[in-house]
């Protein structure tokens, strides 16, 4: 049997804070739910072997985190005839850059296989912000 495991991540926890990284892969997906979203690949900047799986919706009214992601990246926005906020953008344009991120600590408990409560902390993006680099 050959399974190509490449982009399988792990189970890094970064601290809390801001943490610079690398978007190393993008791709359209569809939620459980049925809605459109996006499943990005980063790497930490200072340790590329370290690798965080996130996903963001592309539902109207939820995008903030997206959008935020975008202008990260260095795409604006262009308003059109009626003053809307209109990304032209592929995953390619984003792919390869790297972002300043928010991190916290989501503790969302879940049922295990056993019936018992389980907690464990995941990282989670709340924030993107263009990266500066420090002299």
């Amino acid at each position: 049997m050959r399974d190509d495991m490449t982009n399988d991540t792990g189970r890094w926890l970064p601290n809390e804070g801001d943490h610079d990284l690398e978007i190393i892969n993008m791709q359209e997906a569809t939620s459980k739910q049925g809605n459109s979203k996006y499943v990005i690949d980063f790497a930490s900047a200072d340790n590329p072997e370290d690798v965080l799986q996130q996903n963001l919706t592309n539902i109207p009214g939820k995008r903030w985190l997206l959008r935020q992601l975008l202008e990260a990246v260095g795409i604006k926005p262009e308003k059109n005839k009626e003053g809307k906020k209109i990304y032209d953008w592929e995953t390619d344009d984003v792919i390869g850059k790297t972002i300043t991120a928010q991190i916290v600590h989501d503790k969302t408990p879940f049922i295990g296989r056993d019936g018992n409560e389980i907690v464990i902390p995941k990282a989670k993006v709340i924030k993107f912000k263009k990266l500066t680099i420090q002299e």
